[in-house]
């Protein structure tokens, strides 16, 4: 690192530690998954020995935890609070279907009921989502059916089946919730260039902020709606070169010529 850029990364951090700069929003969002309901007749168990209690809503519950642990932005947490999201799913539907050819072929149709709470609101969000996949198999394959323990069912076509809604299900949720990530300003045009010449900025989001080398940032406009709903609009992307504590620098990979990225323009790390 050059003087000239030593000295412009100074004055950089000590922007950043005025009081007068922008604070970046450096809390996940929390989402609590509630208990999960089995409306449908398909009962698994853990094996023979554990036939009294009905697994498959645990099980599914925790895939669409594991789901939503993906993003770091993501806070799974065990209690419902007011300042959480609510994510109640119920598997309402399940129709296994099999065909007898030359072999077997097993089909299954999963229906997957999702409601989303936003903090704060009574009144929910509901999504449905209907998924069909099918596979061979020998027709000498024992039914699962006969033997409905886990370990067994985990491996069909069925239980993918359910995973496969449950993707949809987390992809449609970080979507609705894309605009919750965490925000932040750009502090400053850097005197540095990319390999290609792109421009580079430094930001006030760091390893605080669950920002890491390689992530992108978009550059936003927020707009207001004359019913008061605030919205953004995306004005270009930025790419994370070197991530610090409190600060990054980002270099310009999407920019529109006519609305440049500037020094003060917000940006959000997305859930999405």
């Amino acid at each position: 690192m050059t003087k000239v850029q030593i000295m412009s990364l100074f004055t950089v951090l000590l922007f950043f530690l005025s009081p007068s700069h922008i604070e970046a929003n450096v809390l996940p969002v929390k989402i609590y998954v509630d208990e999960v309901k089995n409306e449908t007749e398909l009962k698994i168990y853990e094996d023979r020995f554990a036939i009294a209690q009905d697994i498959l809503p645990e099980k599914i519950k925790n895939e669409f935890i594991r789901l939503l642990k993906h993003s770091p932005l993501i806070d799974v947490v065990p209690v419902d609070s007011h300042d959480s999201t609510m994510a109640k799913l119920s598997l309402s539907g399940f129709v296994p279907k099999r065909s007898d050819n030359l072999g077997t072929t097993t089909k299954a149709k999963i229906h997957l009921r999702a409601e989303y709470y936003e903090p704060g609101s009574t009144q929910p969000r509901r999504c449905e989502y209907f998924v069909t996949d099918s596979r061979w198999k020998p027709l000498y394959e024992e039914d699962v059916f006969k033997t409905p323990w886990w370990d067994r069912f985990e491996k069909t076509i069925y239980w993918q089946g359910i995973k496969k809604a449950l993707r949809e299900a987390k992809d449609d949720l970080y979507a609705a919730l894309a605009g919750q990530g965490v925000r932040g300003r750009i502090i400053e045009a850097s005197d540095q260039r990319g390999q290609f010449g792109q421009k580079r900025f430094f930001c006030n989001l760091g390893f605080r902020d669950s920002i890491g080398k390689g992530d992108t940032l978009l550059v936003i406009n927020q707009r207001r709606l004359n019913s008061g709903y605030d919205y953004y609009e995306i004005k270009g992307r930025l790419k994370v070169i070197t991530a610090y504590e409190n600060l990054s620098l980002v270099e310009a990979i999407e920019e529109n010529p006519k609305d440049p990225i500037l020094s003060g323009d917000a940006v959000l790390l997305s859930i999405n």
